[in-house]
């Protein structure tokens, strides 16, 4: 929001991310795309957060796809307004309430593109599965030693190689 201010740049459409994402367009991406600048049209006043619930977990009712967001400057304007609002925001349950709850227009769509997150597919190419327990990653945070957690936690590609070629 600050950096929209400060170049006095609008936007018609706000795709806020992690860095540590793959964006891959699928067949349809064409024709789902049209669809979000047609609602973006007939509702440029309105604050709007676009959710492809086919991307959260079934099970998980107030969890919702967190590796993006999707919105109209607007939306993204709103949902900042909102996380500052919720007095005790966790993350996932937090965000869930922000949008549902706080931001006015929220709209169910088909998002036009698909995303990995980096650490999958590394581990993918590497076939490496990290559901497992490794003694040397036992600490406070990861009593356990669980090498999912861990692996999360690595920010750094080429680290992120080394530590899964190690705990082979």
């Amino acid at each position: 929001m600050e950096q929209r201010k400060q170049t006095n740049t609008e936007y018609k459409l706000i795709i806020q991310a992690r860095p540590d994402l793959k964006f891959k367009l699928d067949g349809d991406s064409s024709s789902k795309f049209k669809n979000i600048l047609k609602l973006l049209e007939e509702n440029d006043d309105v604050p709007m957060v676009f959710l492809d619930r086919q991307l959260s977990h079934p099970s998980r009712t107030e969890k919702i796809e967190d590796k993006f967001i999707v919105s109209n400057e607007l939306g993204a304007n709103a949902l900042s307004h909102a996380i500052d609002e919720c007095d005790d925001f966790t993350y996932h349950i937090g965000l869930h309430y922000a949008i549902e709850k706080l931001v006015v227009n929220v709209v169910d769509i088909e998002i036009f593109f698909r995303v990995k997150l980096f650490r999958h597919a590394l581990l993918n190419e590497s076939n490496f599965d990290d559901d497992f327990n490794h003694d040397s990653l036992v600490d406070d945070k990861n009593l356990d030693g669980y090498v999912r957690e861990y692996l999360k936690t690595i920010q750094d590609t080429s680290i992120l190689k080394k530590e899964i070629e190690r705990l082979r």
